[in-house]
């Protein structure tokens, strides 16, 4: 099982695993590119981005997902910093990388695994009891706003 935030990408390098998920992989990516990991996908995501918010994202995303540095940084050097194409398809991907991280993928698992026969956590069904409260108690006025239901 991979670990979470980690996402496969085909790219010029062929189809590997990337994950920046882990906190020492963050903080690595924040050390060589200088600022935050959030300033990191900011540059990249509004196109102020620096060679190194690019590669180091990519380099250690496939170290984090079990590469040896020693292979990341030739797959790194040679379909990143000397890809004929540019850096535009390794911008996506480092943009995907982060993504991942922050925010998850897909088929990330959420919260705590449930116990064998549990069908639903108590907080999710708590929170549905609030809302089905809150519409009962609560219909709207013809002035628009919320006012609550006086018996």
């Amino acid at each position: 099982m991979a670990a979470v935030g980690t996402v496969r990408i085909n790219w010029s390098g062929g189809e590997d695993d990337f994950c920046a998920a882990k906190i020492g992989t963050l903080l690595a990516i924040e050390e060589r590119c200088g600022v935050g990991v959030g300033a990191v996908y900011q540059r990249i995501v509004s196109g102020s981005w620096k060679v190194y918010d690019i590669s180091e994202v990519i380099r250690l995303g496939l170290i984090g997902a079990g590469m040896s540095a020693e292979d990341a940084k030739k797959k790194t050097d040679v379909h990143v910093l000397q890809n004929p194409n540019g850096l535009a398809p390794s911008l996506l991907i480092s943009m995907r990388i982060l993504e991942a991280a922050l925010v998850g993928v897909q088929d990330d698992p959420v919260g705590k695994p449930e116990a064998e026969g549990e069908t639903g956590s108590p907080s999710s069904a708590k929170t549905e009891d609030f809302i089905d409260q809150l519409s009962t108690d609560f219909a709207p006025s013809l002035n628009g706003r919320q006012e609550p239901l006086t018996s």
